[in-house]
């Protein structure tokens, strides 16, 4: 009688790789594993619940059940390992299929941590002066909130990561050693830096600039770039097209301070794939330069 093991291993092979992640793999946890994560998940939810008890939900009209569903969500999202692979198995096929394979089950990585070969800064842009401008009717109630928070003295800022590789930096430090790596603006005065900006993914419900660190990491490694990964607004709290407003005022901001559209490449994996798109297609409809290139991961 053939194992569960091998079973799946005869449906792998007949099946093309994209549908590789529709399959599950069997639970290999031991009991004492799986009773430790369940205590854990019954923690977190005490935790959460208390929390709405004690301070209120996050909104008025959230239900006990509305805040724990969202809070627990979000913690099993952005605790979650993120997909990297060597390039022996980007280039080839066999592998391809295997590596995606073996992550279709989400392991648990309690604290994500900076990757040893990379450096990594953080910004916060106050949106204020230019960057309250919408030409858009989309987002002008969105912009019309920013600028009554403007107004008051107290306007809303975007958080954010910068990732650069340790080539990177070594690179930039060799052609000026007062660089503000962190920075984003150009390095070079004039502007012809290429730069990355990278959407994190999560259904707009989760994730972070945090649970794309690894990702980022290794495409400012791959690429010679610095990777500014901007922490955007996320649902319930703020429905789209907020997400979107605060794509639009990253790449404002990026060209406003001195880099070229033409220099700028944007990335995204799964909503922020989606994020991605829905910037080109803003920039199109009004007519303003659009960057050099998009990567797309579904």
């Amino acid at each position: 009688m053939e194992t569960p093991k091998q079973q799946m291993q005869q449906q792998e092979q007949s099946i093309p790789p994209y549908y590789a992640m529709s399959l599950i793999k069997p639970d290999s946890r031991t009991k004492l594993q799986r009773l430790w994560d369940q205590a854990s998940f019954t923690f977190l939810a005490i935790r959460f619940a208390l929390s709405y008890l004690i301070a209120g939900p996050k909104l008025p009209t959230w239900s006990l059940k509305m805040h724990l569903a969202v809070h627990l969500a979000r913690h099993t999202f952005n605790n979650s390992v993120d997909f990297t692979a060597t390039d022996d198995v980007l280039k080839n096929p066999d592998a391809v299929r295997e590596f995606i394979a073996a992550h279709r089950s989400l392991a648990i990585v309690r604290n994500p941590t900076l990757p040893h070969n990379s450096l990594l800064g953080e910004f916060r842009l106050a949106v204020e002066g230019p960057l309250l401008d919408a030409p858009d009717p989309v987002l002008a109630e969105l912009a019309e909130l920013d600028a009554r928070a403007c107004s008051t003295g107290t306007p809303r800022h975007i958080l954010g990561e910068v990732m650069v590789a340790d080539s990177v930096v070594k690179h930039h430090l060799a052609v000026n050693s007062n660089s503000n790596l962190y920075d984003i603006r150009p390095i070079a005065q004039d502007g012809d830096e290429y730069v990355l900006i990278d959407f994190h993914g999560g259904a707009y419900l989760g994730g972070s600039p945090i649970s794309n660190r690894k990702i980022a990491a290794r495409v400012s490694a791959q690429t010679g770039l610095r990777v500014i990964v901007p922490d955007y607004r996320l649902s319930p709290e703020h429905k789209f097209p907020a997400q979107l407003h605060d794509a639009y005022i990253i790449w404002q901001a990026l060209v406003l301070n001195g880099f070229k559209p033409s220099h700028i490449f944007i990335f995204g994996d799964s909503a922020g794939g989606n994020l991605c798109l829905a910037l080109i297609l803003l920039l199109k409809r009004l007519g303003q330069p659009l960057p050099k290139g998009a990567i797309l991961l579904s």
